[in-house]
């Protein structure tokens, strides 16, 4: 009993000090809690604009041209894959060409590793879409 009488009495002695700390304490978790509801809008807000897109990065091509592609049917998206990667193994029987398009970015060829592409997102309007990508 003695203890807790000599740590109210400390804290009182110190009262402006431990008000300033709560006072932080209390400021720090309403930055973090909106911070991280922001960060969640701007994930929600993405996966609003691409829902129904499926996104393929990767590394190597054997496309060494920048080139935007688009391919509306089963033969253009296998010809596009087989210039892509022309020992690869690949399965388009899940696109669906009466609903979707596919889409393709290819960078190119760059003196020095470390490049990425970055989509944006995509823009629709009734007949058409713009795809927004950046190089990075």
């Amino acid at each position: 009993m003695i203890i807790f009488r000599l740590a109210l009495q400390s804290l009182r002695n110190r009262a402006l000090t431990a008000f300033l700390t709560v006072l932080a304490i209390a400021f720090s978790v309403m930055l973090v809690l909106g911070v991280e509801r922001v960060r969640t809008g701007a994930r929600q807000s993405f996966a609003d604009t691409i829902s129904g897109t499926d996104l393929i990065v990767g590394a190597r091509s054997g496309i060494r041209q920048e080139r935007y592609v688009v391919a509306r049917d089963a033969k253009a998206l296998t010809d596009l894959l087989k210039e892509h990667n022309p020992n690869g193994e690949f399965d388009i029987h899940g696109v669906d060409f009466k609903k979707y398009d596919v889409v393709g970015y290819f960078a190119g060829s760059k003196s020095t590793g470390g490049y990425s592409v970055e989509l944006i997102g995509v823009d629709r309007q009734k007949d058409n879409a713009t795809v927004k990508i950046r190089l990075l």
